[in-house]
């Protein structure tokens, strides 16, 4: 394995390539940190690090069960912050020159921002996201938001009359999810997210094109004649190949994954790792907290390395060549996207390979599936069903590789003599 892993990084390509990708994970970091800007009540901007730290410590002041009584507060405090907005923009003539048609936190404080928009979500229920909703809602009424919010799962409950074993499993799953709310701000897990997404997307691809060239080079370089006719060929080798290409795949991606992570935590904090996701999304049918998203982005990504790993290498081993194992990769994680989107086909592209690297976007939607009344979600099907592929595919290298019959016969020169002794 240490012979694969040696022969794999000494092209100069394959370091290229792992350069660009750990230094597209530090600078992604650099670019998460950067991307937030906060305004405080002086008006003065704030960008960058301290953008997101400030606005962190802003949100914390609501950090808590969201009880009704908080709730109705947050109500409160918004109608205050925006009769106070309002008469700071009122003209010489009286006027009143405000806007009101966007919420409170857009007048007042970005403190509550976050559970404006929760409120908003639960009031708007199933249908169309309202941005008025918190503003036209009086402090009484706040404090019956659980009970809204029930009465709109019970709603998305009928829906699923026809089908029993969807209804009770939905049931279930909602009544697993915990009330009041915890919260606490989570800008910086959101937006390490967002960050993580691209990188792997980036990482299977590129161990793809590395996986690929461990069963491919020998056919590049005309050596696998030697390599399959040796004792060892056909066994330790390929094992050892296999073991190759499973090392390598985990080292570069928890490498870059863990680097994005760290890098952009330390810089924004960890506020949220235990905030439920019910918080941006009230009618979220998983019962998980940003920390425990962070770990499922990390854990599905990784099997999509792994698959693209083991597929590249059984491609290779198959085509013997190296082009088209390191495109099977590109076509399993960025094509399939796109010809999803140009096809009809939503229930088969939801369960592609691609979402893998769409974790975060696949909690949020409330997909659930049914095979002979057994229920299931999205997540956790995509990571155990990819996994068992990835396991299955090892044993498929091998026997392809065990298989394989030299289709060039080796010519050695022979040179001709003539035994001259003695008769």
């Amino acid at each position: 394995m240490i012979y694969e892993l040696k022969k794999l990084f000494t092209k100069k390509s394959s370091r290229i390539l792992l350069a660009a990708l750990i230094l597209l994970a530090a600078a992604a970091s650099v670019l998460a940190a950067g991307s937030v800007n906060y305004t405080d009540k002086d008006g003065n901007l704030h960008r960058g690090i301290s953008a997101a730290r400030l606005l962190t410590a802003e949100k914390n002041k609501w950090q808590g069960e969201l009880t009704p009584q908080v709730l109705s507060k947050v109500i409160s405090q918004g109608q205050r912050d925006q009769r106070q907005a309002a008469g700071k923009s009122a003209n010489p003539d009286g006027e009143n020159t405000a806007n009101t048609e966007e919420g409170f936190s857009s007048a007042g404080s970005a403190s509550y921002a976050d559970i404006e928009f929760m409120i908003n979500q639960i009031l708007s229920g199933d249908g169309d996201y309202n941005p008025q909703a918190a503003a036209r809602l009086t402090p009484d009424k706040a404090r019956d938001l659980y009970q809204t919010r029930q009465q709109h799962i019970e709603e998305i409950l009928r829906v699923q009359a026809q089908n029993p074993q969807k209804q009770a499993f939905l049931e279930k799953k909602y009544a697993a999810v915990h009330t009041p709310f915890y919260y606490e701000a989570a800008d910086s897990w959101k937006t390490l997210f967002m960050y993580l997404r691209i990188y792997v997307l980036i990482a299977v691809t590129v161990i793809g094109f590395f996986a690929a060239g461990i069963f491919a080079d020998e056919f590049r370089l005309k050596a696998d004649a030697i390599l399959f006719s040796t004792r060892n060929g056909r066994g330790k080798a390929v094992i050892s190949k296999i073991q190759a290409g499973l090392f390598m795949a985990t080292a570069v991606y928890w490498a870059g994954a863990l680097l994005l992570s760290l890098l952009t935590l330390s810089a924004m904090g960890k506020s949220g790792m235990t905030a439920p996701i019910q918080i941006e999304d009230p009618y979220n049918i998983y019962d998980i907290t940003y920390g425990q998203i962070w770990l499922l982005i990390l854990l599905c990504g990784y099997i999509g390395a792994l698959l693209s790993a083991s597929l590249a290498m059984l491609a290779a081993a198959g085509t013997r060549s190296h082009i088209l194992a390191a495109s099977i990769p590109l076509l399993l994680f960025c094509a399939l996207p796109f010809i999803g989107l140009a096809t009809a086909f939503d229930t088969f592209f939801s369960l592609t390979p691609d979402q893998l690297a769409n974790t975060y976007v696949c909690i949020g939607l409330p997909l659930i599936y049914e095979i002979g009344g057994c229920v299931f979600r999205q997540i956790p099907f995509l990571p155990v069903f990819y996994g068992l592929v990835s396991l299955a595919a090892l044993p498929l290298i091998y026997r392809v590789c065990n298989r394989y019959r030299m289709d060039r016969k080796c010519k050695l020169p022979v040179k001709k003599f003539t035994f001259q002794g003695k008769k």
